[in-house]
């Protein structure tokens, strides 16, 4: 997996909290830690840390960031 983002940060979520109340997409339960997902971001609390890169958007500026996930096996 490669993955080429314009967000400074890349979370991954690991489905700590995932339980049969919610359903797959084909309807099966989930249980914990069954699933995972990398979330191309802005830090958290960047609003509040100066020293991160800042969330901010001007007025006059256009929202455009990108993320690319490229699989594959070598």
């Amino acid at each position: 997996l490669e993955v080429n983002t314009s967000y400074p940060g890349v979370f991954l979520y690991t489905g700590d909290y995932l339980t049969s109340t919610h359903p797959t997409h084909i309807g099966q339960p989930c249980h914990y830690f069954e699933g995972l997902c990398l979330e191309c971001q802005h830090y958290p609390d960047s609003i509040n840390r100066p020293e991160f890169p800042q969330a901010i958007l001007p007025k006059h500026k256009t929202y455009k960031e990108h993320i690319h996930f490229k699989f594959g096996t070598e």
